[in-house]
């Protein structure tokens, strides 16, 4: 009996596994596309934050893709920048401490 079931729907399971197959090659496809745009937004953030500004037209175009990439990309380059800054202050009051000593 069963194998009457799948003789008689070996077309439609193969559809179904192919359907489910392209699903699957899109969603990988998506992921590692999401991943190369958060690889290049952490470029984009380490550039700006030694001085830089990105260079390249896609990551002015990744920069300037909405609101909301911008202002994490701005905060995160603030972060790097206030904590080296931080570092700075820190070190040269170290090395004030030892001249006074």
């Amino acid at each position: 009996m069963t194998m009457n079931i799948l003789k008689n729907n070996r077309g439609e399971i193969g559809c179904s596994l192919l359907v489910a197959a392209v699903i699957l090659f899109l969603l990988i496809g998506m992921l590692s596309s999401t991943q190369t745009n958060n690889n290049r937004r952490r470029e984009i953030i380490s550039q700006m934050a030694a001085g830089e500004k990105p260079l390249s037209k896609d990551d002015f175009e990744l920069y300037n893709e909405s609101p909301e990439i911008k202002n994490y990309i701005d905060m995160e380059v603030k972060k790097i920048t206030e904590n080296r800054e931080r570092k700075k202050s820190e070190y040269h009051k170290y090395l004030d401490s030892l001249k006074s000593k």
